[in-house]
């Protein structure tokens, strides 16, 4: 399977970004049950954001609109990338 059909490997960086994020906040001694929120939220901010960013010609609604449901899927799939990374960490320590 090629998983560069799903993530943008341009944007991959922001996986570990959110993953540094997630690390932060629970030393902050946020709530285990708001971190995941927290980091799909800014998941979704920092893909939409950064597609936006790159220059495409926004000639229409349509195409404006492909880019932000484009930066909100990247997101929660960046997101997930990276509490699933944090979970596979923790159970191979146990």
């Amino acid at each position: 399977m090629d998983f560069t059909q799903y993530i943008n490997p341009a944007m991959a960086a922001i996986i570990p970004v959110l993953y540094v994020i997630g690390m932060v906040l629970k030393q902050l001694t946020i709530a285990d049950k708001w971190i995941p929120t927290v980091l799909l939220t800014l998941g979704i901010v920092f893909a939409t954001i950064w597609t936006l960013a790159l220059g495409m010609p926004y000639a229409d609604v349509g195409t404006l609109m492909t880019a932000i449901l484009t930066g909100v899927v990247q997101g929660v799939l960046y997101a997930g990338t990276a509490v699933f990374t944090n979970q596979l960490i923790k159970q191979a320590g146990k």
